[in-house]
């Protein structure tokens, strides 16, 4: 690097001895407030050299405030596959042939809208941001619609996965749309993350697997409570290969494919009903000496104490010696056996007509406690 001073005239017969040139050399770049020659390989090379920033004034894609007729210079960032363009100053416009690769992303580029990196476009929307402003990842918010009018979202292929991801496409990127993107959202049958991380075929949704950054392809209803939002739909999904099934929250913005997702919106009658949500099981698992949900709801143990609630009883195919489980109230003459010898479902006609007298089983839905 060199600088460039003004030499005073009392000192002009010693110029041999103290100057090497009278100015920046062929391959040097000028900055332009003259502190220095600095190598021509070192403008726009990611790094500002020259005191007053002239070796790296990026373009900005997504604003047009440059003075008429600016000339831009595409260059190499380093050893990357990256590339940045930065404003060429007028009186270096003559070195532009040896200095730039172009003036501007190519068409196989995606040009971050303010740091003024090109990136391969398959980096676009892939799941990793590399833009520093993270323009090419912004993700589509499935749960909301705060875009602006007439947004433009593109659909890409994340990694070699089969899950896919959304992102906005900035509006000076639109007509490279069919290059880029594979569609503009989720297919049909794919279900979309809500915070836009994802498009993950529908057999993944509420697959006991959490695929989504935000969880929202696995938000298991909670037997045990009722904080959902009013009108929630629920879907039952099968679990694997196995005889269980996961009921989970169906986002309201694909509420339209209920029908094609989803087998039912709650455990069945004859199923066991995990009180987390985990899973829907089987009534002959209830009680089995195997703990099946998450929270091991269908193993409590009926000692020291029981819940409020809760009733003992032996599982269909417990061992004794084993113990008896608590089973919920509300699953005591119901029409499906959880008990041994069926004892849950004993006696049933007697509370039905003790409801008569019982204040407590006035309303007959809480026959299943008596």
């Amino acid at each position: 690097m060199y600088p460039v001073c003004a030499l005073p005239p009392y000192l002009e017969p010693f110029e041999e001895d103290l100057c090497d040139g009278s100015s920046c050399r062929s391959d040097e770049f000028a900055c332009a407030d003259g502190s220095a020659c600095i190598p021509s390989s070192w403008f726009c090379d990611g790094h500002v050299t020259c005191r007053d920033r002239s070796d790296e004034i990026r373009i900005n894609f997504s604003r047009n405030d440059y003075a008429p007729n600016a000339t831009f210079c595409r260059r190499k960032y380093r050893n990357t596959e990256v590339y940045v363009v930065c404003e060429l100053p007028p009186y270096l416009e003559s070195f532009e042939e040896d200095l730039c690769d172009g003036s501007s992303c190519t068409s196989g580029e995606f040009a971050c809208a303010a740091d003024s990196a090109c990136i391969p476009s398959s980096w676009f929307c892939d799941g990793h941001a590399t833009c520093s402003d993270r323009s090419d990842e912004i993700r589509r918010n499935f749960s909301s619609n705060d875009y602006a009018p007439n947004a433009t979202f593109c659909r890409r292929k994340h990694g070699s996965h089969e899950a896919y991801i959304v992102c906005e496409l900035p509006p000076y990127l639109e007509s490279f749309e069919e290059d880029l993107c594979d569609g503009s959202s989720c297919r049909s049958d794919e279900f979309a993350c809500a915070d836009g991380s994802a498009c993950i075929p529908s057999s993944w949704f509420c697959d006991g697997r959490t695929t989504c950054s935000d969880r929202s392809d696995e938000i298991w209803r909670n037997f045990s409570s009722n904080d959902y939002a009013p009108n929630a739909t629920f879907c039952r999904r099968k679990y694997r290969n196995s005889k269980a099934y996961i009921v989970c929250e169906l986002p309201r913005y694909l509420e339209s494919f209920e029908e094609d997702i989803c087998d039912g919106s709650s455990c069945r009658s004859d199923e066991f009903a995990c009180s987390d949500g985990s899973a829907c099981i089987p009534s002959s698992w209830f009680c089995n000496g195997h703990a099946t949900c998450s929270d091991r709801s269908d193993e409590i143990p009926s000692s020291p104490a029981l819940h409020s609630g809760y009733r003992s009883c032996f599982g269909r195919y417990s061992n004794i010696a084993g113990g008896s489980c608590q089973l919920k109230q509300e699953y005591f003459c119901d029409g499906t056996p959880f008990c041994m010898e069926g004892m849950d479902e004993s006696f049933c006609e007697e509370r039905e007509k003790a409801c008569v007298t019982v204040r407590t089983c006035a309303n007959k839905k809480k026959l299943k406690g008596v």
